[in-house]
């Protein structure tokens, strides 16, 4: 997921030391002055905690959560990066509550292709013949049920 932060420091101190803690948060961007973008495994209030301890009583903080709709006028390496750390939120293909099959277009910050799933394959494979009554590995009782009285 990619959190959105953004604050308002109001004290004029070096803030060096909660840059730092932003950056220890998880994968970074930070083009804009006052704004960060995680891509990160932690909650808004994990990131929260662990900023708090560097601001003022007077600095200002706002954490959340970025959704796949999304707007604005940024580089386009943002957006790259954007796109990258963003996952979808459903494995394509999946049905849409119109009940219509999804396909790329209807996740605009998906890859340009759907993946495909590899086949997998079982390392155990089910014999193809019936062994013989003689095979040494297998009980002879297999073959020769004890007869009903």
């Amino acid at each position: 997921m990619i959190l959105i932060v953004t604050y308002d420091l109001r004290s004029p101190k070096d803030y060096h030391d909660l840059y730092e803690v932003v950056k220890l948060q998880g994968k970074w961007w930070h083009y804009m002055a006052s704004t960060w973008l995680l891509s990160t495994t932690k909650e808004p209030q994990q990131v929260v905690d662990a900023m708090l301890p560097y601001m003022d009583a007077t600095d200002l903080l706002f954490v959340c959560e970025l959704t796949p709709k999304f707007q604005g006028r940024l580089p386009q390496q943002a957006w790259d990066w954007i796109n990258t750390e963003l996952k979808p939120i459903f494995p394509w293909p999946f049905d849409l509550p119109t009940g219509k099959p999804a396909t790329v277009s209807d996740y605009p910050f998906a890859p340009s292709t759907i993946p495909t799933i590899p086949e997998i394959k079982s390392p155990w494979t089910a014999p193809t013949t019936v062994p013989d009554k003689a095979d040494p590995i297998l009980p002879s009782w297999l073959f020769n049920p004890p007869d009903k009285k």
